[in-house]
């Protein structure tokens, strides 16, 4: 009977060896994946975007008409060729925090390769409060993605 029982937990052992192998085959397997995938995001595109500034004023010798009063200009100092922007615009009264830009999105397919700049005048987004003169404001940039070409 003990050779039995014996044979029993060695047979279990070993099922549940191999189970335990598997698994963490399988989980080293996934994490190997995941890394890849992340990897090739990040060196195709996430190292990239660092590369590429927006620059906000509102300076009237830039851009005259009242209807277009942000000026942006979009230097792409990475090794990608922009394909596509898409930003929105945060405005602030000075030394205020409040963003009083409601969210519009905005998008411009200027193709701009690398060491190179596209500048334009911008209309300004709809505010959340009544505003005098909308280049009194600290214009930034809220959230972006950048399309780089393949």
């Amino acid at each position: 009977m003990s050779q039995a029982v014996e044979a029993f937990r060695q047979i279990s052992w070993l099922i549940f060896k191999w189970i335990l192998i598997a698994c963490g085959s399988l989980i080293g397997l996934a994490l190997v994946i995941w890394a890849g995938i992340y990897g090739f995001g990040w060196y195709t595109h996430d190292r990239h975007v660092p590369n590429v500034q927006f620059i906000v004023s509102t300076d009237r010798k830039e851009c005259v008409d009242d209807k277009w009063p942000i000026h942006l200009i979009i230097g792409n100092s990475s090794e990608r060729t922009i394909e596509k922007v898409s930003f929105s615009f945060v405005a602030r009264r000075p030394e205020r925090s409040t963003d009083l830009a409601r969210y519009h999105s905005y998008s411009d397919d200027h193709i701009i390769p690398p060491r190179e700049g596209y500048g334009g005048c911008w209309a300004a987004p709809e505010l959340s409060e009544k505003v005098d003169e909308v280049r009194t404001l600290e214009w930034t940039i809220g959230s972006k993605s950048i399309t780089f070409r393949d």
